[in-house]
């Protein structure tokens, strides 16, 4: 409603492929940060879905234009397809601790690192999730791989460390 997308066609991926690159004149009256920042909440507590394209929109705050508000407002169409995903919690007897990495390789094209996430299950419950660009850039996609998985490993021994204090095993 705040972004007049009520009415909006759904879509059925939350960003398509495409390449944004930051724009020399941005254009101020669009509420672009005000979005993104909507859709950084949203992606940070119930829509995981949604983190990879969030960070991306995320990335171009000071220098947006009509391109990355329609990649913005694209999220928003993919949203209005999907309102009842999220985060869904239930009663488990096995808590068991169980986390997934992936990258991909100089996906972002301006500074040519990677993006890379990981996402951690407790049961069947997800917990911990992320999608961020890589703070080094990697010289192929196997380095960019293993810079994700010491993303994950360093997440991963939080959250053991985590679960052990509050008394699980």
């Amino acid at each position: 409603e705040r972004f007049q997308m009520l009415e909006c066609k759904p879509a059925s991926v939350p960003m398509q492929d495409q390449d944004l690159l930051p724009c020399e004149q941005t254009i101020s009256s669009l509420p672009y940060q005000q979005l993104v920042g909507a859709l950084i909440f949203l992606s940070n507590l119930t829509r995981p879905d949604i983190s990879f394209a969030v960070s991306r929109l995320a990335q171009f705050m000071n220098c947006y234009n009509e391109t990355h508000w329609a990649a913005a407002k694209h999220v928003l169409r993919y949203l209005k397809g999907t309102c009842d995903f999220g985060l869904r919690y239930e009663p488990v007897e096995d808590f068991a601790l169980s986390g997934y990495s992936d990258s991909d390789y100089t996906g972002c094209k301006i500074h040519r690192k990677s993006t890379g996430g990981f996402m951690f299950f407790l049961g069947k419950g997800l917990i911990s999730w992320s999608s961020q660009k890589q703070p080094i850039i990697a010289l192929s996609s196997t380095e960019a791989e293993y810079i994700a998985l010491a993303l994950a490993a360093r997440e991963s021994i939080w959250l053991k460390r985590f679960l052990n204090e509050i008394g699980l095993e």
